[in-house]
C-alpha cells in the first residue's frame, strides 16, 4: 500500500463523517405499538435517534439513495436487506486491516531511520562523552572505560541534578551502570532544612574512588555555605519586612490619633491560633475581617434580645469607659439615637465565614440616654452577634442561639480583642486583631447577608438543594 492508497482507504472508511454501523437497528424507530383497541399507544419504544447526516452515511454504505427527509431515510434503512450488511462490514474490515499493516510498516521504517541517525550522531567525532551520557549511560561508560587514558582511573565527573526530582529521567540507570562496571559512584546532597522558597540540591559523582570522595566532600561543604548564606538573606528579608510592617502600622496609628473620634471601619488582620490551625497545623490560614458603618438594624431589637437572653454580658474592661454607677443605669430607648454607631463586619475565620452585627453595649446605650458622651474612645467596648457558614458551605444555624459576645477596641481604634463561639470546638476562643487599612467611615449594609445566613434560608436550602435535608 502506498501513501496515496492509504488516503483513499481512509476516505472509504467514512461517509458523511460517520463509520459503517452494524448496530444500526438501535438507531431506528421500532414498529408502532398499538393498544388492544387498535389505537396508537402513548408510550412507544425509545431509540437512539441521530442527526440526518448519520442516516445519509448508512444509506450510502448500503447503496441506498441519500436524498429526502430524515424520516424517509430511516424508512429506507428499516426495509433494507440485512444480509448485505455482513458483506459491507467484511469489506470495511479488510480496508481497516490493510491500513493497520501500512501504519505498522511506517513505524518500523521510522524506527530504523531513527536508529541510523542516532548511530551516526553517536560515532561522530564532535559528540562528547557528556552528550552521550544522558542518552545511554551504560554504553557511554563502557566506551570511556575502554580508553587507555580514561579519566575514570584518575579523576571523577559530576552530574548536577539541580533540585530534588529535577531531570530524574535523563540519567536513569547511571548508578546501576557504575555498579556493574566497577566504577565508584556516590550521590552528594546539600541540606534540606532551608528557608521558604529555597530548594535542596544534589549531584551524582562517578569515577576514581578517592577523587569521588573528595568531590563529595567539596560539594557538601559548598552546599552548606550556600544554605547558610540563604538563611542569612532570609533573616535579613524577614527583619526588613518586620520593620516595614511596623512603620506602616505606626503611620496608621498616627493617622488614627489625628481624628476627633476613633474610626473602627477598615480592614483588619485577626489572630487566633485555634482557628488558624483548625484545618492544617503546618500551614495556618490567614484570618481577616472588614468593618463598615451601618444603620440597617435597630438597637431596640438588640435590647429585646438581651432581655430574652439568660446570658449576662460582662463586657471587656467596662471600667475603661470612664464612668461610675453603671450597675443601676436606666434602660435606654436608642433606636432613633443617631449618635450611637452600629457596625457590621464581614469576616473570614479559616473554616468559618460570615457577618457580624456590632453595636454598643447596654451600659453604653444607657449612658447615651442619660446624656453622657457616646464617643467611641470613651466607650471602646462593643458586643456582637454572628451568622456564618462552615467549611462545607452549610449555614450554621446554631450561631443564632449564641449570646452576644464582647469585642473591645484600643489604641485609637487600631487594635481589638474579643471572644468567639466556635461551633466545632468547645468553649470560647480568644482572638486579637490589628487594623491594616483605614476605612474612613466607610458605609456598608448587613441586611442581605444577614438574611441569607438565617435559619429560614437554611430551611429553604435544606429542601431545595438536597430534598431530604443537609445530611
Amino acid at each position: 500500500m502506498t501513501p496515496e492508497d492509504y488516503e483513499r482507504a481512509q476516505r472509504k472508511l467514512t461517509r458523511y463523517g460517520h463509520y459503517f454501523d452494524m448496530n444500526l437497528n438501535s438507531k431506528l424507530p421500532a414498529d408502532i405499538v398499538k393498544t388492544k383497541a387498535g389505537k396508537i399507544a402513548k408510550r412507544q419504544p425509545k431509540y437512539d435517534e441521530r442527526r440526518k447526516d448519520y442516516y445519509q452515511s448508512q444509506c450510502s454504505f448500503r447503496g441506498l439513495k441519500t436524498t429526502g427527509s430524515k424520516e424517509e431515510l430511516m424508512n429506507l434503512l428499516k426495509s433494507r436487506d440485512i444480509r448485505k450488511d455482513l458483506a459491507v462490514q467484511a469489506e470495511q474490515d479488510d480496508i481497516d486491516k490493510a491500513m493497520r499493516e501500512f501504519e505498522r510498516e511506517q513505524k518500523r521504517v521510522a524506527r530504523e531511520q531513527r536508529h541510523v541517525r542516532d548511530e551516526a550522531w553517536w560515532h561522530a567525532a564532535t559528540t562528547t562523552f557528556e552528550q552521550k551520557l544522558p542518552k545511554n549511560p551504560r554504553r557511554a561508560l563502557e566506551e570511556e572505560a575502554a580508553k587507555p587514558d580514561t579519566f575514570l582511573k584518575t579523576s571523577c565527573q559530576k552530574v548536577d541534578r539541580g533540585h530534588y526530582g529535577t531531570n530524574s529521567v535523563r540519567y536513569y540507570g547511571l548508578d546501576r551502570a557504575c555498579f556493574e562496571l566497577g566504577i565508584a559512584y556516590e550521590v552528594a546532597a546539600g541540606p534540606v532544612d532551608l528557608p521558604e522558597g529555597a530548594m535542596p540540591r544534589r549531584c551524582e559523582i562517578f569515577g576514581e574512588l578517592g577523587a569521588v570522595r573528595r568531590e563529595v566532600e567539596a560539594f557538601v561543604k559548598e552546599a552548606n555555605q550556600i544554605a547558610a548564606a540563604q538563611w542569612k538573606t532570609w533573616e535579613a528579608q524577614q527583619k526588613a519586612k518586620k520593620v516595614a510592617e511596623e512603620a506602616k502600622r505606626q503611620a496608621l496609628y498616627d493617622e488614627a490619633k489625628s481624628t476627633a473620634d476613633w474610626d473602627l471601619t477598615g480592614e483588619w488582620v485577626v489572630q487566633c491560633q485555634e482557628l488558624a490551625t483548625y484545618s492544617s497545623k503546618s500551614t495556618p490560614e490567614k484570618l481577616s475581617m472588614e468593618i463598615f458603618l451601618v444603620d440597617d438594624f435597630s438597637l431596640n431589637a438588640v435590647a429585646a434580645d438581651e432581655k430574652e437572653s439568660e446570658y449576662e454580658y460582662d463586657g471587656y474592661g467596662e471600667e475603661a469607659d470612664n464612668s461610675e454607677g453603671d450597675d443601676n443605669v436606666p434602660e435606654a430607648e436608642t433606636a432613633t439615637d443617631s449618635s450611637l454607631s452600629r457596625f457590621c463586619a464581614r469576616f473570614h475565620f479559616g473554616v468559618f465565614e460570615g457577618i457580624m452585627r456590632i453595636c454598643p453595649t447596654a451600659a453604653t446605650r444607657a449612658r447615651a440616654a442619660s446624656g453622657i458622651s457616646s464617643s467611641i474612645k470613651y466607650n471602646p467596648t462593643y458586643e456582637y452577634r454572628t451568622r456564618m457558614r462552615g467549611a462545607d458551605g452549610q449555614i450554621l444555624i446554631e450561631a443564632d442561639r449564641y449570646p452576644a459576645r464582647g469585642m473591645k477596641f484600643s489604641d485609637h481604634g487600631t487594635k481589638l480583642e474579643g471572644d468567639f463561639d466556635c461551633p466545632y470546638m468547645k468553649g470560647l476562643l480568644h482572638f486579637t486583631g490589628f487594623k491594616v487599612k483605614h476605612g474612613h467611615g466607610r458605609q456598608g449594609s448587613s441586611a442581605s447577608e444577614w438574611t441569607a445566613l438565617s435559619e429560614e434560608a437554611w430551611n429553604r436550602a435544606h429542601y431545595t438543594r438536597w430534598g431530604r435535608g443537609w445530611w
